[in-house]
């Protein structure tokens, strides 16, 4: 857990704020190239490197949680909890799984989970019925 102390230790930086704020308003994931392309038409001063830069900073110090695919951009997520993402390999769509797979295994398996992440990748409702047409 990350203390207020740490996070005062960071040196505050306008373009930081800027992108950390983009990530908690975020409901969809975000790659960096995303905040990048949403932010550079106010910001026209911002690169790609100052994003990517600047994400790594919020992530080690735990005030944002980057999600690893492995086939494609890391993803940014506000949700500091451990918990399971859906992400659609039509679309790119990344969502939330409000189960909670931790207790599942820690009763049904016997075994105490200490940390997770877990990535489903598949097809979401909206390209299925798409795919249907």
């Amino acid at each position: 857990m990350i203390t207020t102390k740490e996070r005062l230790v960071m040196r505050y930086s306008e373009q930081r704020d800027i992108i950390y704020n983009f990530v908690l308003s975020s409901y969809d994931h975000p790659s960096a190239l995303d905040i990048y392309s949403s932010l550079k038409g106010d910001y026209p001063k911002l690169s790609l490197g100052t994003v990517y830069r600047n994400l790594n900073a919020l992530v080690s110090k735990g005030l944002i949680k980057r999600i690893e695919v492995s086939d494609g951009y890391d993803r940014f997520d506000k949700t500091l909890m451990e918990h399971t993402h859906l992400l659609c390999v039509k679309c790119n769509k990344m969502s939330d799984v409000e189960l909670s797979f931790k207790d599942i295994i820690n009763k049904e398996y016997s075994f105490k989970v200490i940390s997770y992440n877990s990535l489903f990748r598949g097809i979401c409702n909206k390209c299925l019925k798409e795919e249907e047409k």
